[in-house]
């Protein structure tokens, strides 16, 4: 049996009548049973019968853990499937510290305290909850599989999301802000990584973090996106959420923090050089111009939380641009197309060749007769 195959999944089947040995251990190409007795789980192979890439799962409770996605600093994230409701699933499973039971326990505050959040805010772009308990001494929730993958970022402009898709689905994530923030819930800490697309394109953000936990250490991937007020005085709040959707549309705009180069600096740094230093301005900066845009993303980037926009704002704002950008866009492309027609016409007439009509042109009408049917002598 192949560990490294990477050939696509067959599931096991979807026969919820059949016993669970059987169930686990039947190809759904062919539906011929397979021995598994001593194979790794997670090991990849083909059917023995038909060939059908298939996976060994893990069993947890009542779910197959299918394969490992990544380990975060407090769980570990698991493709899985409900086999009772054939559905593919997200598992997250909080460590255990046993060195440390205080670490353990805010680990496990944050597992739930994250799932109740997203549980109560009823929005497209808050992540779907379906379970939340304890087993085997391990806490872990059952949630939507995010399979469309995060923003991108790249150096590469050609590698990074789409600025019409950026902000179309930010404005989304903006509008999921505003809800929370009626129930004077922040996140804490918006970055890249709490961002992923599900299989509908829909944006979704992950990870509310407790209003306890502002003074813990960050990821270094999240520490470039905190707020002043978070890094100095350890306050996690709605406008927070505002400053550090800024510095991710200006980032991703224009492939740099708005700061400069803050690799190195200390959090006093950071603060220090937020309020003393303006924020470059977008204009010049991006491959469109937008001022619209570009003041509501320096607004944004206020060192002061008083002078930022609110969320709503930020949302219709966003709304607003992508669809000029869209009209523009589509400018564009029948300006392309006219000119293209042209360019075509122009050729053969220099040829001599015959112009055929465009298929969404009309044939010129035969002229009228001035006065009338003309009769037939």
């Amino acid at each position: 049996m192949d560990e490294n195959n990477d050939a696509p999944l067959i599931l096991p089947p979807g026969d919820i009548a059949r016993p669970d040995s059987v169930f686990r251990n039947s190809c759904r190409a062919c539906g011929q049973r397979f021995d598994v007795e001593g194979v790794a789980p997670f090991t990849r192979f083909a059917c023995p019968h038909c060939g059908a890439p298939l996976v060994v799962p893990k069993i947890f409770g009542d779910y197959w853990l299918l394969k490992r996605l990544c380990d975060s600093g407090s769980a570990r994230l698991y493709g899985a499937l409900d086999p009772l409701l054939d559905r593919e699933i997200l598992m997250k499973i909080v460590k255990v510290d046993r060195d440390d039971p205080e670490k353990s326990a805010t680990w496990r505050r944050r597992l739930y305290y994250d799932s109740q959040i997203q549980a109560q805010l009823d929005h497209p772009g808050a992540v779907e909850i379906y379970r939340t308990c304890r087993l085997e001494n391990r806490d872990f929730k059952v949630c939507e599989l995010l399979r469309g993958g995060p923003l991108r970022t790249a150096d590469d402009p050609d590698q990074r999301t789409d600025t019409l898709l950026l902000l179309s689905a930010l404005s989304e994530t903006a509008s999921l802000l505003a809800v929370a923030a009626t129930y004077n819930v922040a996140h804490g800490a918006i970055s890249p990584a709490h961002l992923l697309f599900n299989d509908d394109g829909a944006l979704k953000l992950l990870n509310f973090r407790p209003p306890e936990e502002a003074g813990l250490p960050v990821p270094p991937e999240e520490y470039a996106f905190l707020s002043p007020e978070r890094l100095l005085d350890f306050e996690m709040t709605p406008a927070g959420d505002v400053y550090s959707l800024g510095v991710l549309l200006y980032q991703m705009l224009t492939n740099r923090h708005p700061m400069g180069e803050i690799h190195g600096l200390s959090e006093l740094e950071l603060v220090t050089r937020q309020r003393r230093n303006p924020v470059p301005r977008l204009k010049g900066q991006c491959d469109f111009s937008d001022e619209a845009l570009f003041g509501l993303i320096e607004a944004m980037l206020a060192p002061r939380s008083a002078d930022r926009p609110d969320q709503s704002t930020v949302a219709a704002g966003l709304a607003a641009a992508a669809k000029r950008l869209a009209r523009k866009r589509n400018l564009q492309a029948a300006v392309s197309r006219l000119s293209r027609k042209l360019q075509e016409k122009l050729v053969a007439l220099q040829t001599g060749e015959f112009i055929a009509p465009d298929d969404d042109e009309e044939p010129d009408a035969a002229p009228e007769h001035p006065f009338g049917t003309a009769e037939k002598h």
